[in-house]
């Protein structure tokens, strides 16, 4: 099983509205295989390993917490959590204060 932050933009909105939220979901290999031969028609020179991220699109979108505009993906299998943070929030649309609030974005002036 691999863990991916989802982070949601629409760049087509005014300035400081363009951040649509983060979902974090886990993706199970059996997701990922199924997604692939998807992959090999529709994206017939895609890279290595693609089928993990479109999984966790499509699981994102599938549990309602991807409210469209563009998608950046980053695995954090491997990510500690952050200081004070007991817990992965996911399978939800986070937004930035409650990011803040669990400790997995910094607070900005």
């Amino acid at each position: 099983m691999r863990r991916f932050w989802l982070s949601f933009a629409d760049d087509d909105r005014p300035k400081g509205q363009q951040f649509l939220g983060v979902c974090i979901v886990e993706v199970t290999e059996d997701e990922a295989a199924r997604i692939k031969d998807e992959l090999r028609v529709r994206f017939p020179r895609h890279g290595e390993g693609a089928e993990w991220m479109a999984a966790a699109t499509r699981k994102a979108w599938t549990l309602g917490c991807n409210p469209g505009g563009e998608v950046a993906t980053a695995d954090i299998t491997d990510m500690p959590l952050p200081n004070g943070a007991t817990t992965w929030p996911l399978n939800r649309l986070l937004q930035k204060d409650e990011l803040q609030q669990l400790g997995f974005l910094e607070a900005t002036a």
